[in-house]
């Protein structure tokens, strides 16, 4: 999978009201999937973004890597499995 740019950058709520643990997740473009992504940095964080009303699809980074080198088209079943 390849990541062409970041676009945009959300925080949760509660890294505004309190300072415990920053949360952000980043929208990238998805070349081979011709869609936008989430991705953060964990399982806890895809939680909190889901509590916050992110709909899209949102993966961890650690989920990146593994899908990193597969070829497209499982790439796309993956994808499609996983978020429509």
């Amino acid at each position: 999978m390849r990541l062409v740019h970041e676009e945009e950058a959300l925080r949760t709520d509660e890294e505004i009201i309190s300072s415990k643990k920053k949360r952000i997740a980043v929208k990238v473009w998805s070349e081979p999937l011709q869609a936008h992504l989430w991705i953060v940095a964990d399982d806890e964080d895809i939680e909190a973004f889901r509590s916050c009303g992110l709909k899209e699809a949102i993966y961890t980074a650690d989920e990146i890597r593994n899908l990193k080198g597969i070829d497209i088209d499982s790439l796309k079943t993956v994808h499609m499995l996983l978020f429509d």
